[in-house]
């Protein structure tokens, strides 16, 4: 039987984590408290990794912006997004949920794709008091460079991270359906993720899509990802995460909320798209629900 692999998460990294949260909440998401991450340290305890996040936790996967609160922290974690930070702001977390990592991992190794598994908590404010959600992560060798993280994620603490009040938005948000990666060669990532998710994508005109559990990653060149979104998304110097969609219940009521809360947006066929420069680097896209 084949994975229920999902894209589960996307992480656009900031340099304002409170000019970020501003904006998601007049896009109308409503966002968890800042939680700060942690890491193993050298004696096996949690130590801060320096860096911070908030959540909009949607029925369907959830988008994260994460910002450094340490640069001098002595993690992965503030390494990484610190050097993300240095190329260009938006979206360099690209996470795929599975229920079993060390599984995802075997199937990883036996196809030669190379993979390193590591740990990560965060503290998580509750009805009855912080909590720790942790998260086994297994991050993609060859889909990771300077513009990107790629992984697998599987969620020890589920039940901590999708609490129901935190699901609900007032924009209608329903799930995360498309993230949409822009590279001038499509077709070179092609056998490295057919691989990475077990399962071959399918091209369609410029584009290839792999179409996941009620999700899909779209790898496509930049004037074809400027149609999708209708607006220039692509950066041209980096291949790169541009944008994501987000399916929602009601159109007419989301595109009278980001009226009121004035933020810019385009209509482009059944869509909402707000563009990157609007959005901190990123083209969020709002599509009806089962139109994506």
């Amino acid at each position: 039987m084949r994975e229920a692999l999902h894209l589960d998460h996307t992480g656009h990294i900031v340099r304002d984590l409170g000019a970020a949260a501003a904006l998601y909440r007049r896009m109308g998401f409503r966002l968890t408290p800042l939680s700060h991450h942690q890491t193993p340290g050298r004696d096996g305890c949690m130590v801060p990794a320096g860096t911070a996040n908030q959540c909009a936790m949607l029925p369907r996967g959830y988008l994260e912006i994460m910002g450094v609160t340490d640069r001098s922290a002595d993690s992965y974690s503030a390494r990484e997004a610190g050097g993300f930070l240095d190329a260009f702001e938006g979206l360099h977390l690209l996470a795929f949920g599975t229920a079993d990592r060390d599984a995802t991992q075997a199937r990883l190794e036996r196809d030669g794709v190379a993979c390193a598994p590591r740990e990560l908590g965060r503290m998580i404010d509750t009805a009855t008091g912080p909590a720790e959600a942790r998260f086994r992560l297994l991050t993609v060798a060859a889909m990771s460079d300077e513009s990107r993280s790629f992984f697998f994620i599987e969620h020890a603490t589920r039940d901590l991270l999708w609490q129901p009040d935190l699901t609900v938005h007032e924009n209608g948000a329903l799930g995360l359906a498309e993230l949409v990666i822009v590279t001038d060669d499509p077709g070179g990532l092609e056998q490295t993720l057919n691989r990475t998710f077990g399962v071959n994508g399918t091209p369609e005109g410029p584009a290839i899509i792999w179409r996941l559990d009620r999700s899909a990653l779209v790898v496509t060149t930049a004037a074809d990802a400027d149609d999708r979104f209708g607006v220039s998304v692509a950066r041209r110097d980096i291949p790169h995460a541009a944008g994501q969609v987000i399916e929602v219940a009601d159109m007419a009521a989301l595109a009278g909320l980001l009226q009121r809360n004035a933020v810019p947006f385009c209509r482009h066929r059944d869509r909402l798209t707000v563009a990157p420069a609007d959005a901190m680097g990123v083209a969020l896209q709002f599509a009806p629900a089962g139109g994506a």
